[in-house]
């Protein structure tokens, strides 16, 4: 294995947005997860977790708020404190339309089994019935007017019910009459003090469980609206409920981070009781929603991170940390310098070198020169960055926000005073993603809009001018680019249902489309220097590479398809960055937030059978204060036969990193890696549920 001399960036600041709800798909592998910058993600679940699209709240708007989430079918609604239904267009990456409910403030919107219906809880004490239809939301009637703000409500399966929970109370509607059919009272633990039903969920046999402020999760007969049993599960409120498929087993959790596990069991007379089975802390934090799918639960809430676990099958519980997509980070290679894009603003930084060119396993290589910031280029207030790239020179620099496309031109990077002019970009509306690349002498943007397809434009000077535009249909793909990958003068294009194709960047016509894989979804996939060949990973941890031109697998993919360990396709985590070596075309890295992995080409792989190994070298201490530094890991200064024997093979890990959000090849021996800490994320945070340790105070 060569030795690299790793950039690592550290003083990315990255700041945790806490997740307010979960909703999955009843139809498809997708999951939503909603933050609280009003920011909505979509999940795909098949195998392991794949972030897969992120939809941005509107520019220049006051009323955005995401309290609930809900799938009708394959389309997403939310609610919020500005009184609408919001339904998202999922190939655009934006709001679709807005519905208004009645009275004000919407804090719950739940959706029956069949997906027709739609009940949203406002508060005034309303639940507003609407049909879901074609061409949106239609609205069918509203139900009495209850006390009390309604907080939570869930679907009984018959499509006739609806518990609902607010201050003191829970009630059972009919929704044909609009009246309620039982009404349960909590009780109180203070008599001053009212009890928030937090959450509410309905089983087909008429149970109504429900979890409070008094951290109390409660089992109710919703026929007669009698207590069957009340459990102290918490320490404090109960936020969130989630029931399996079965109905079999019930989980609860909340400001407590405490995840309450109830289990169904029949007694002699056959009557079934519902009784706490076991609890596992899942969190750091409160917990504001948990979703059941399947033999996987999903979990977030205050410490940002999305996290699943399917116990007992796996006692560990896999937590994704909330770290903007890879894209987010672009290398000026010739200019040495690194664009980092934040929500509000741009940052291009000139990176560190050093003179010291070899150094022992992890070791710390002085700096000659300190990294510097060039350039900050803010966005206008109430708008949100989508995308942005830099050119390998540092003389061009582009980005998108949620309401405009700004092109700028870089003047005396190499001075080291950089002065910024804007270049008009011509009738081009909100890009998901772009590029910015040369052909010859000739600087060109390729950008992909919010409708799909692709645009090319040529850039020199203070003018730029459309040279190429093409749809979605005639790229022979299928609504939004999901993923863009450019390289020499080949450019991969993915859509967001995985379809994979390749242009070619000098004459713009397509020049393959490569072949799909439909069991597991696209997870990252990069190009080859020399653009001959892509590599794709997907969500089940399979590596394929394609050939460019004659769209086929290589040989290379084929003995590698046989012969990955089983160790490593049983990962629960997704790799999220492919990087390709330019000069040694053999070496492919591969990484997720936690783990490196080094394919090697020249090497043999390892038997199916064989565990993974991981050459770990020692991580750069805790203690110091530099926010960068220059570090040499390799092959070099190593012994032992364990060792000797890690690097022999052809896959090979490594754990150097703890939260690795992207990764570079800059030249030669040179990659930049951007890091964030977990101790930096965990240091924004709030406090938590103070709770006494054994042996602690």
């Amino acid at each position: 294995m060569p030795s690299f001399r790793a950039h690592s960036l550290r003083f990315y600041k990255v700041e945790p947005k806490a997740i307010t709800c979960l909703a999955h798909s009843p139809t498809s592998p997708l999951l939503a997860v909603a933050r609280s910058d009003s920011t909505v993600e979509i999940w795909s679940t098949k195998h392991t977790l794949v972030l897969q699209r992120t939809i941005h709240p509107e520019p220049h708007t006051e009323s955005v708020s995401v309290e609930s989430l809900a799938w009708g079918g394959d389309r997403l609604y939310s609610c919020g404190l500005h009184g609408q239904v919001v339904e998202y267009d999922l190939e655009r990456l934006c709001e679709a339309r807005r519905h208004a409910v009645t009275s004000g403030p919407a804090w719950c919107l739940a959706i029956d089994a069949g997906g027709t219906k739609m009940a949203v809880g406002t508060e005034e004490g309303f639940v507003c019935l609407f049909n879901i239809t074609g061409e949106g939301l239609d609205y069918n009637r509203v139900l009495d007017r209850q006390e009390g703000r309604i907080l939570c409500l869930a679907w009984h399966s018959d499509g006739v019910h609806i518990a609902t929970g607010s201050t003191d109370t829970i009630r059972v509607w009919n929704i044909e009459t609009g009246h309620p059919t039982a009404r349960m009272t909590t009780g109180r633990a203070e008599r001053n003090k009212e009890t928030i039903v937090w959450c509410v969920a309905i089983t087909s046999d008429m149970t109504v469980i429900s979890g409070d402020s008094r951290g109390k999760t409660s089992f109710w007969n919703g026929k007669n609206g009698t207590l069957m049993d009340s459990v102290q599960s918490h320490k404090a409120d109960v936020l969130t409920l989630a029931v399996s498929g079965d109905e079999t087993t019930a989980y609860s959790s909340g400001v407590d981070p405490t995840l309450m596990h109830f289990q169904v069991i029949v007694k002699g007379d056959g009557r079934r009781k519902w009784v706490k089975s076991l609890h596992r802390v899942i969190s750091s934090h409160d917990v504001r929603s948990v979703v059941s799918i399947g033999d996987c639960l999903y979990s977030g809430g205050v410490d940002s991170y999305l996290s699943v676990s399917s116990y007992p099958s796996h006692r560990t519980t896999v937590k994704v940390p909330n770290l903007p997509p890879p894209g987010c980070v672009s290398v000026a290679r010739q200019a040495r310098c690194v664009l980092l894009s934040y929500r509000d603003r741009l940052e291009l930084w000139r990176l560190g070198s050093t003179s010291y060119r070899s150094g022992g396993i992890g070791t710390v290589l002085p700096l000659d020169s300190e990294p510097v910031k060039m350039v900050e280029v803010g966005v206008k207030q109430g708008e949100v960055v989508v995308c942005s790239a830099v050119h390998s020179s540092g003389e061009w620099l582009a980005y998108s926000t949620t309401a405009r496309v700004r092109l700028l031109k870089v003047e005396g990077v190499a001075e080291g005073k950089p002065k910024l002019r804007r270049v008009a970009v011509p009738d081009e509306d909100v890009v998901h993603h772009m590029v910015l690349y040369s052909v010859g002498e000739e600087v060109r943007l390729l950008v992909c809009p919010r409708d799909g397809g692709v645009s090319v434009y040529s850039v020199s000077g203070d003018s730029v001018s459309l040279l190429h535009s093409a749809t979605s249909t005639e790229l022979s793909l299928a609504g939004g680019i999901a993923r863009v990958c450019c390289m020499g003068s080949v450019c991969v294009l993915a859509d967001n249902s995985d379809a994979v194709v390749c242009l070619d960047l000098e004459t713009h016509n397509l020049a393959s489309k490569l072949p799909g894989y439909t069991e597991a979804a696209l997870a990252a996939m990069g190009l080859s220097h020399d653009g001959k060949t892509c590599v794709m990973v997907y969500s089940n941890n399979k590596v394929m590479e394609v050939d460019i031109k004659t769209a086929r697998y290589t040989q290379f993919s084929r003995d590698l398809s046989a012969r990955l360990p089983r160790s490593w396709l049983s990962r629960r985590t997704a790799v999220t960055n492919v990087v390709h070596i330019e000069g040694n075309s053999d070496i492919i890295l591969l990484h997720d937030h936690s783990i490196l992995a080094t394919v090697d080409k020249d090497k043999d792989l390892p038997e199916p059978s064989s565990k993974l190994f991981f050459s770990d070298p020692r991580s750069t201490p805790e203690t110091m204060t530099d926010t960068v530094s220059v570090s040499s890991f390799g092959s070099q200064h190593t012994s032992g036969s364990r060792l000797d024997q890690s690097l022999a093979s052809g896959l090979r890990m490594s754990r150097k990193y703890d939260h690795l959000l992207s990764l570079h090849h800059l030249a030669g021996d040179e990659i930049v890696a951007v890091e964030v800490k977990p101790g930096v994320l965990e240091s924004q945070l709030p406090p938590s549920l103070k709770q006494k340790k054994f042996g602690g105070s």
